[in-house]
């Protein structure tokens, strides 16, 4: 059982234009074997770095305190000694709708959703049909900006919204019919029925040449909050301060976190850990199969002890006062 090996979520596939090769940007979801790899979780940041090909990436990501967005800042650099033709494109399905309702009815769920593509803008917004007078359904955006390279080092984004088309028929994630072809993508829009987003980039990069691309996700209450979101991330110049200021903001606030509860960054990372072995079970920290098969009760043999079992449970066993440290620790990361 690992949940982890899902590959579902928001993602950048890249392809070497001569070669064929394909991979991403990430582990998930090609799943393509790296010359090098490496991913580090710090407060406010999630950070990969990978070498394939020549070509070396740095994602870093991180969700805005500012604007309800999430950016992807991907470096491409090119270490090999030849010019390279790199497409990148971005990929994540659409949903709109609390968890419990997509679980629930997935595909009807998703059939609500409209899409829409301001190639002028290169972005894609999504909202879902409102189901009464009252309704006022959120905006979905997505764009991909290119910073530091000149006009002729890349061309124009290409779109598509339908999940059909991009994935095709029998394949999954890991190699998705968009990715099997070279080529703009489709630029399916309005009521696709199964929507997703997707924007490509193809760029062109010299011997040791370094590109940046921000790929944004966010939502807004109307479309016009929508472009504005748009516009504001989509500055082509240099480092969009705008973009560096999400850096900023991130890390700031993810230290007020910290002094609010009163721990440090081994702190957060050992939380991090934890949550992890609670979110998806490990063998390694549950009891041993043959004592959990004798074990003839159910959640009810909890309410006695004041205990609803709503929540998972952490057993920490104490063997030596000495590690009474590790009892703080649980306490502040609101698991005790």
């Amino acid at each position: 059982e690992d949940p982890s090996a899902d590959d579902s979520g928001h993602f950048c596939y890249v392809r070497d234009l001569d070669s064929g090769a394909v991979w991403s940007t990430t582990r998930q979801p090609v799943q393509a074997a790296p010359e090098h790899y490496e991913a580090v979780f710090s407060e406010g940041r999630a950070e990969f770095r990978r070498s394939d090909h020549g070509i070396e990436l740095h994602t870093e990501i991180v969700v805005s305190p500012e604007d309800d967005i999430e950016l992807r800042r991907i470096r491409i650099a090119n270490k090999s000694g030849r010019v390279r033709r790199i497409e990148l494109t971005g990929y994540a399905e659409v949903v709109l709708a609390p968890a419990a309702l997509d679980a629930a009815h997935p595909v009807f769920s998703r059939m609500f959703v409209q899409t829409e593509i301001l190639p002028e803008r290169g972005a894609i917004l999504c909202t879902r049909r409102p189901q009464t007078p009252d309704e006022r359904p959120p905006v979905l955006l997505n764009l991909m900006a290119v910073h530091g390279a000149v006009a002729d080092a890349y061309d124009a984004p290409s779109f598509e919204t339908s999940r059909a088309a991009f994935i095709g028929r029998g394949r999954r994630n890991a190699l998705p019919a968009a990715l099997a072809d070279s080529g703009p993508l489709g630029a399916h829009a309005g009521t696709v029925l199964d929507p997703a987003v997707a924007i490509r980039r193809v760029l062109t990069l010299a011997p040791e040449q370094a590109i940046t691309v921000d790929v944004v996700l966010g939502v807004a209450a109307t479309r016009d909050a929508a472009i504005q979101l748009v516009d504001k991330y989509q500055a082509q110049e240099a480092g969009n301060p705008l973009a560096d200021r999400v850096f900023e903001l991130a890390w700031t606030h993810g230290q007020a976190v910290l002094r609010q509860l009163n721990a440090s960054e081994p702190d957060a990372q050992l939380y991090g850990c934890l949550a992890g072995a609670v979110l998806y079970p490990q063998a390694a920290l549950r009891a041993d199969p043959a004592l959990i098969a004798r074990n003839g009760r159910g959640q009810s043999g909890l309410w006695p002890y004041a205990v609803s079992g709503d929540w998972p449970i952490v057993l920490l066993q104490l063997r030596d006062a000495a590690n009474i440290e590790l009892a703080r620790q649980l306490d502040i990361g609101g698991v005790a």
